[in-house]
């Protein structure tokens, strides 16, 4: 019988990956038949955060998460505006608010600025913890100095 880790190191994917990808398919559809509108805007609005999603190879995937969170909140006027406006199927008000180049830009351009974070953020930490490391080396160093001197003079 073979481990479970030697079984997936040969590129099987995991089971749970599997039927993950198919309830999200599934659900997808659904949202597409029962709320035609919403889910043509949420395609174009959230098309880099689909395209993450997919390049996204990390567990859990933490920079699709990301930039779905910016996506969404980008997401909120069109949707509202959308949804009082009482369309039922896909109409001219829905075609105008997928192609409006500011609404575009702007959800873009959040989601952009999710993605970029995910990728700076661990920098700029890794940078302020190394700076804290060298101040506390100095500290540490100068004591030392302190002590060895002390340590010649009691001598």
């Amino acid at each position: 019988m073979k481990p479970a880790a030697a079984s997936n190191a040969k590129g099987a994917k995991p089971r749970s990956s599997a039927i993950g990808l198919w309830l999200g398919s599934l659900a997808g559809l659904m949202a597409a038949v029962l709320a035609p509108t919403s889910s043509a805007i949420a395609a174009v609005l959230l098309l880099p955060t689909a395209l993450t999603w997919i390049a996204d190879t990390q567990p859990g995937r933490p920079t699709a998460r990301v930039v779905l969170l910016f996506g969404l909140a980008a997401a909120c006027a069109p949707f509202d505006a959308l949804w009082h406006a009482g369309t039922g199927l896909i109409s001219s008000h829905t075609i105008t608010l997928a192609v409006d180049l500011r609404t575009l830009a702007l959800a873009w351009a959040a989601q952009a600025g999710g993605w970029l974070l995910t990728q700076l953020l661990p920098l700029l930490i890794e940078r302020f913890a190394d700076a804290q490391t060298r101040k506390t080396i100095k500290l540490l160093d100068a004591r030392k100095a302190q002590l060895q001197q002390e340590w010649d003079q009691n001598t």
